[in-house]
């Protein structure tokens, strides 16, 4: 398919409604298994969530198309999950070699990649694998335009946060550019401890801050390209520190330090829907590999996010996306 038939049509009303300020909810993941969509489209349904990214190289995408369908009347900030990590890719194998396993699985991961893009690859190579990715992160574009049925897309982010690596976030800025995508996730979360000491002393909380301290630390120079571009970003991001158990406690406690860091629209990142055994077809059989999204902290991170969001509480209404 010709690309300038699916890059977008600028929309004189996203901006007014899709970028105004306060905090918004919003969850990754969709379009990864038919359990894991279908919790996440019930959450929106209920108004649980404002936003939410999809999968380009989704599992049954017509769930997500027939539901979309459904209630056009409803709001929803609409981001590509750029992926490299899971799954199988759009496009052929044999053009994108380098970033998938013998199986044709993905099996590019964070560090692998931010090693590649610094010193592991002569500049003829990183090109090559600039091309590559583009070649894949297009398709992922062009098929989730496909099934949200004509509504905008806001963002582009990426799985585990890959498109925050330096060379990929340039060629993310470039293909927003492209796609008239008005947003980039920059995953500018200030660093705080959550009330609860269980969590602070809990492994994931370790690993997380290892990673929250390499992402970070781009925040500021990939923001020169996406500002350059005119792209906007979320003022502050919560969701990576206690990725994995995101409660109550700590995702006001993280509201808090964004505030006092003067930021103005907040998104809040969750991980709610959840896998079985019998989807693990995308990651290969692995079950090691899918521990995340087979894990019952995502129910529990569910539950927290239905109180979080009841009448009468902090979060019960709307006011980033209303």
């Amino acid at each position: 398919m010709d690309v300038s038939m699916m890059r977008q049509q600028p929309d004189p009303g996203t901006p007014s409604s899709l970028m105004g300020e306060g905090v918004f909810f919003h969850a990754d993941d969709m379009g990864a298994t038919p359990r894991m969509t279908t919790r996440i489209l019930d959450a929106w349904d209920a108004g649980l969530l404002e936003s939410f990214s999809v999968f380009g190289d989704c599992d049954h995408p017509e769930i997500i198309a027939l539901r979309l369908q459904a209630h056009p009347e409803r709001i929803a900030r609409i981001s590509v999950h750029l992926n490299l990590w899971e799954g199988r890719p759009l496009t052929p194998i044999s053009q994108v070699s380098s970033l998938v396993d013998r199986s044709g699985h993905f099996n590019a991961r964070f560090l692998q990649m931010l090693n590649r893009s610094i010193y592991g690859e002569s500049s003829r190579r990183r090109n090559e694998l600039l091309g590559q990715v583009e070649r894949e992160w297009r398709a992922q574009i062009e098929n989730v335009l496909k099934l949200i049925v004509g509504r905008p897309l806001a963002a582009l982010d990426g799985h585990i946060h890959m498109h925050m690596v330096p060379f990929l976030y340039r060629l993310a800025v470039k293909l927003a550019e492209d796609y008239r995508i008005p947003e980039i996730r920059n995953v500018r979360e200030p660093f705080y401890f959550s009330p609860s000491f269980r969590e602070c002393c809990s492994t994931r909380f370790v690993v997380n801050c290892l990673k929250h301290r390499v992402v970070t630390s781009f925040c500021e120079s990939n923001a020169k390209y996406s500002t350059v571009a005119g792209l906007t970003s979320p003022d502050r991001f919560v969701g990576l520190l206690y990725s994995g158990m995101m409660s109550g406690k700590n995702i006001v406690a993280g509201v808090s330090a964004a505030k006092r860091r003067g930021a103005k629209r907040i998104e809040i990142l969750v991980h709610i829907g959840r896998a079985v055994p019998s989807e693990l077809g995308r990651w290969n059989g692995n079950a090691k590999r899918a521990a995340f999204v087979l894990s019952a902290a995502r129910d529990s991170e569910f539950q927290e996010l239905i109180r979080l969001r009841a009448p009468g509480s902090l979060f019960s209404t709307r006011p980033a996306l209303s």
